[in-house]
């Protein structure tokens, strides 16, 4: 948590196949979550109710490889050569 009412949450996705029949592995995409709780109020001893608001961040970190055919080809983090 940044302050006790904003906090940051991260994410990096890495991915390793062999489906389309080239090896590919590699860092696909990162994001970043920024959740903001602008209020907090108890209902009773047990239960709080909590309002936040929200903002997301996608960096994707390679080209989408799976909409291209890759048969014959070299592949290289995504990307053809």
């Amino acid at each position: 948590m940044l302050r006790p009412d904003l906090k940051l949450k991260y994410e990096l996705h890495y991915n390793s196949t062999n489906a389309t029949g080239a090896r590919f592995s590699g860092f696909e995409k990162t994001s970043f979550k920024l959740i903001y709780f602008p209020s907090q109020k108890p209902l009773n001893d047990t239960w709080t109710v909590k309002s936040a608001l929200g903002l997301e961040w996608y960096l994707f970190l390679v080209t989408c490889w799976i909409s291209r055919p890759l048969v014959g080809t070299k592949h290289s983090m995504g990307t053809l050569e």
